[in-house]
């Protein structure tokens, strides 16, 4: 009950409250669109909040965190999230 409790009044800060016979479960409204904060990377973990574009990579947002895909072949070696991939290997 705490967490639901926890979990509705962080929507409501947001002013983001999903209703109930437009958002499926685990939605929330953000902009006029159902959204799932967990997966969507233009609202991750938040309304408006956009994961950023890296060098050769996708955005992408895993759990409410924001996370890159990889453009096949390219590896990460700095380790850096903001410089996305930096090696495509010969």
């Amino acid at each position: 009950m705490r967490a639901f409790v926890l979990v509705s009044l962080l929507l409501a800060a947001c002013g983001h409250v999903a209703k109930s016979d437009e958002c499926d479960t685990g939605e929330v409204e953000c902009t006029g669109a159902c959204t799932d904060l967990m997966t969507d990377p233009d609202n991750c973990g938040a309304c408006g909040s956009r994961c950023q574009l890296a060098a050769h990579s996708d955005p992408a947002c895993t759990g409410g965190h924001c996370t890159l895909e990889c453009h096949e072949g390219w590896h990460d070696v700095d380790g850096d999230y903001l410089t996305g991939w930096d090696i495509l290997p010969a």
